[in-house]
């Protein structure tokens, strides 16, 4: 296997891609006590249209998320979840809009563990009854959600910025898309993206490299991975924001807010992608100038980078007394040039966040599985980080419009 990451001579990440394309990302470290198995797949909540070679097809809005359901169903209606934590392992699964991950933490029997993850992902059993008995639950998940002011405020304010991308509805689909969809729909779709070659296994913490080579090599033996390529397609997305501004009533006490921006790309993802963290780490971070200003008045500041096709999605979270004022000087602050001093604590504090990531084997295998579902590859942000200068971080932010976004709050009854 070839040596990708060195983490500060703590542990190391190996790579190797078998025959039939699927990738392996090892980083044992014989310190810690648990393992964490990865098994991420390249279908997420935003696929609604692919083409095999040259066959378009199309696919039910939220099949990524009913798929992630029905795996945990097996042929011989055995408890995946059952079998691990007889093994002293826990089991869970979820959906993203860029991919799918699968995921058992345990402290021995790793063997096990890895043969049974591997089996279940890989052996989909989708049948009439279990289906149907699905789409009760995962409509029942999806009203949750409608309750919950949140989510409400965020998938709202997504509707009014993008206009074609099927990032613009709810990873798990709508009531009527689950009614819809079939058993064939579930079998068409699992064939087309849960290819070898479209997956990933990480695994990180306490287990033995080679072993856990062997036992996914083996797994593999007589499983191939199609000629045709899969390619999820997206209709061309205007530069413009749907809908300025959105409201709804509901049971809440303080005003909940959602500011998003449909930011066009100025240069690679990854760049812009770090330049908008930094940014946004000096100036709307606990410590900055903005924060102190607002301490008791505007809780729970976050922000959230989406990536699709030719722009960046950035929303802004928070709760605050008088949300109009605080979108505005938000609005105002996004004007700003963070000074090199700001810079540099900024940078010292991802360092240190990356430390810890390194030193917690859950938080590292978790870390990756993200890093490919986003981006389809494993990048060294800890690396990437040290390099970049203030010097990039001053021409980068002043190509970055903001003019395109969407506001959208939750209002007390």
């Amino acid at each position: 296997m070839k040596k990708i990451i060195t983490y500060d001579k703590v542990c190391s990440l190996y790579q190797e891609t078998l025959d039939n394309g699927i990738n392996l990302y090892l980083a044992p470290d014989k310190r810690r006590n648990a393992f964490n198995i990865y098994y991420t797949v390249d279908l997420g909540g935003a696929v609604d249209k692919y083409r095999i070679g040259k066959k378009d097809k199309k696919a039910p809005l939220g099949i990524a998320h009913f798929i992630e359901h029905q795996l945990f169903n097996t042929p011989d209606g055995e408890s995946v979840g059952q079998k691990l934590t007889d093994l002293g392992a826990v089991v869970n699964a979820y959906t993203a809009h860029k991919g799918t991950a699968y995921y058992v933490n345990g402290v021995k029997h790793f063997n096990q563990c890895l043969e049974i993850l591997l089996d279940f992902v890989n052996t989909p059993y989708f049948e009439e009854k279990s289906v149907e008995t699905e789409k009760d639950i995962i409509i029942k998940e999806l009203d949750l959600y409608r309750d919950d002011p949140h989510s409400v405020a965020f998938e709202s304010v997504i509707a009014n910025v993008i206009h074609n991308h099927p990032m613009r509805h709810s990873i798990g689909g709508t009531n009527e898309s689950v009614r819809n969809t079939t058993v064939d729909d579930l079998y068409n779709v699992y064939e087309a993206f849960y290819q070898p070659k479209y997956a990933n296994i990480v695994i990180t913490g306490n287990f033995d490299l080679e072993i856990a080579k062997e036992l996914t090599q083996s797994f593999f033996n007589n499983r191939t991975s199609q000629d045709l390529e899969v390619i999820p397609i997206f209709d061309k997305e205007p530069p413009e924001v749907v809908k300025r501004s959105g409201f709804k009533k509901m049971d809440v006490i303080t005003p909940k807010c959602e500011l998003t921006f449909k930011i066009p790309k100025v240069c690679n993802s990854l760049d812009m992608k770090a330049t908008l963290n930094i940014f946004f780490s000096a100036e709307f971070s606990s410590t900055s100038e903005f924060m102190e200003k607002y301490d008791a008045e505007i809780y729970g500041l976050n922000w959230m980078l989406l990536d699709i096709n030719d722009y960046l999605i950035v929303t802004f979270e928070y709760e605050s007394d008088d949300p109009i004022k605080t979108k505005k000087d938000i609005l105002k602050t996004l004007k700003n040039i963070p000074t090199e001093e700001a810079f540099d604590y900024i940078m010292k504090s991802f360092e240190a966040r990356f430390m810890t990531m390194i030193d917690n084997a859950n938080v590292l295998g978790e870390s990756l599985a993200m890093n490919l579902i986003d981006n389809k590859e494993i990048i060294d942000y800890a690396s990437y980080y040290k390099v970049f200068t203030y010097k990039k971080l001053c021409e980068l932010l002043p190509l970055i419009n903001f003019d395109e976004y969407s506001y959208f709050e939750i209002k007390p009854k």
